[in-house]
């Protein structure tokens, strides 16, 4: 008796055989008597098994071993292949026949991958939408948005981070370069001084990501001493600082090179409300 689609699997211990698929699929009629088991097609008897003391059904033949069946019958379209090494991309699949990367891959199928994988465009989908805020600060400085953003690019005065704050109740932005991350209890200092001076209002609350830079003894020191309320977004949420997210990615797309950078950097020199 000859099988069709099998999967070959060198480290199984045992065959399995499904018996439920030979009777959906193939047209098979099993019956079963005591411990032994006849498979019946159109009348004739093609096979048996025996049954154990576990209840578990072995046939009756042998397996006979030879490595070009074994090739063959792991010779899988390309999309299950794409399934089994982990969701790789198809075209590194193909590379890896020429090149001999890995052992006992065989790709003989002409059968077309199928172009949608939903784990594939499940791994690469963005979180869900956050629910939308209505609420808004009614003054200013009611409530403060900060974030430090690392530019990557040094400017010509050296500046590799900014220190984004921004008024919940106006979107006005600050954004204050910093050489470190250390300077950002600094520049906090010159963004509270600045615009409480030019607004006539006082800071009430400052919201942030709960990074180190805004965690220093030093800084939890000043807030309580100013009466600073202070809010953490929760971890790994962004969405909860958003505008000040929002702030630095369209700040960030405005620099194209290195150049174009420097001048950002240089011009946020000149604070402005």
């Amino acid at each position: 008796m000859e099988f069709a689609r099998v999967l070959h699997v060198p480290a199984l211990c045992n065959n399995l055989l499904s018996v439920l698929y030979l009777t959906k699929h193939k047209a098979f009629d099993v019956h079963i008597s005591g411990d032994h088991m006849d498979f019946i097609r159109n009348g004739t008897t093609l096979f048996t098994a025996f049954v154990n003391e576990c209840n578990v059904g072995y046939l009756n033949g042998s397996t006979i071993d030879i490595s070009e069946s074994a090739n063959l019958s792991s010779t899988l379209p390309l999309d299950l292949w794409h399934k089994r090494l982990a969701h790789h991309n198809y075209d590194d699949i193909k590379m890896m026949i020429p090149k001999n990367l890995v052992d006992g891959l065989v790709l003989e199928s002409k059968t077309k991958p199928d172009p949608i994988c939903e784990p594939c465009l499940a791994g690469k989908m963005h979180a869900n939408p956050f629910p939308s805020s209505n609420s808004r600060a009614t003054e200013l400085l009611e409530l403060v948005h900060s974030d430090v953003y690392p530019v990557g690019h040094p400017s010509h005065g050296c500046h590799i981070y900014w220190a984004t704050f921004l008024d919940d109740c106006s979107r006005k932005k600050v954004v204050v370069p910093m050489k470190q991350k250390s300077d950002t209890l600094d520049a906090f200092k010159r963004f509270k001084a600045y615009t409480e001076k030019q607004t006539g209002k006082t800071l009430k609350r400052l919201r942030e990501d709960k990074c180190g830079e805004y965690m220093s003894t030093e800084f939890d020191t000043l807030l309580k001493s100013c009466g600073i309320v202070r809010e953490h977004s929760v971890r790994n949420r962004p969405q909860q600082n958003g505008v000040t997210e929002r702030a630095n990615r369209l700040l960030i797309s405005n620099c194209h090179c290195a150049k174009a950078l420097s001048c950002l950097m240089s011009m946020f020199r000149r604070m402005f409300w």
